[in-house]
């Protein structure tokens, strides 16, 4: 029986700053006024107590009776990657180790849109969660008085030959190849930031994928509907909306986008579903 859903993403798949809005302590005055300076440390019970309860991937799964394997729980990390091209080559490459998950999964569905590095010899290994993958996170650890040398290295080399337009091509060759060899997952992929037509211009027989990506109701984007209908944490958090000093605002999504988003992915799946059935 499939009945289980794997999300792959970025940090708006595993629900980063949703603690904005739930935790007491960020909200109180004591905390808030002597200055934010983003990001802060993940405290353990950010994971179970706000993430996993409010984030769009579980709400998905609790409207249409799945079960969810997302990618970044602490059980999963580093078994299917860090972000959904990373999966989606993990799959393809260790499918023997990971035969016991796909045969019970109906739905891949991956955030694509933002820059992440991941390493198989660094993130891939014991404590590689722990490594930079966000462009900040990479220039955090750059700055560190003593980096490890091997992570610097790599770092610095991933940067200088980063291209855009090669990366996308070969996600959408291993997307293709993928839903070749497991026709009975459906892959649906959300545009978080960047277009749909963006991704499309790197399809080189020029919509292939199309199919593959959800129906976000004719905004421009994910990030694009957060914005435009100002579901930011940054529209909700009282962090950001007093008289209160931060670095930089906090634009992932609120409790109520997460719930918006998670209501487009339901009724993408079962409009999915109805026309299987006629």
């Amino acid at each position: 029986m499939r009945d289980t859903i794997i999300f792959s993403g970025q940090s708006n798949t595993f629900g980063l700053g949703l603690e904005w809005e739930l935790d007491p302590e960020l909200n109180s005055e004591e905390y808030l006024t002597k200055g934010i300076k983003l990001p802060i440390p993940r405290k353990d019970y950010y994971e179970t107590e706000y993430w996993q309860k409010y984030r769009w991937t579980g709400l998905v799964c609790k409207e249409l009776n799945y079960k969810e394997y997302n990618v970044h729980d602490i059980e999963n990390r580093a078994i299917m990657g860090g972000a959904a091209a990373h999966t989606l080559w993990h799959i393809l490459d260790r499918y023997e180790q990971l035969k016991h998950i796909l045969d019970k999964t109906k739905y891949v569905i991956l955030e694509i849109g933002y820059i992440r590095w991941w390493d198989e010899t660094l993130h891939g290994q014991d404590g590689g969660e722990k490594l930079p993958n966000t462009p900040i996170e990479i220039e955090n650890y750059l700055n560190l008085k003593n980096p490890n040398k091997e992570v610097f290295e790599k770092a610095i080399k991933w940067i200088e030959e980063y291209d855009q337009e090669y990366f996308w091509k070969e996600t959408f060759n291993k997307l293709i190849k993928f839903t070749n060899n497991f026709p009975n997952i459906q892959v649906i992929l959300i545009p978080w930031s960047g277009t749909q037509n963006d991704f499309l211009s790197y399809d080189e027989l020029n919509n292939t994928v199309k199919g593959y990506f959800l129906d976000i109701n004719g905004y421009p984007s994910i990030r694009g509907f957060l914005q435009i209908e100002k579901l930011h944490i940054c529209d909700k958090a009282k962090a950001f909306n007093g008289n209160y000093k931060y670095n930089y605002r906090e634009d992932h999504a609120s409790i109520e986008g997460h719930r918006r988003i998670a209501n487009m992915v339901i009724n993408h799946i079962k409009k999915l579903e109805n026309d299987t059935k006629r």
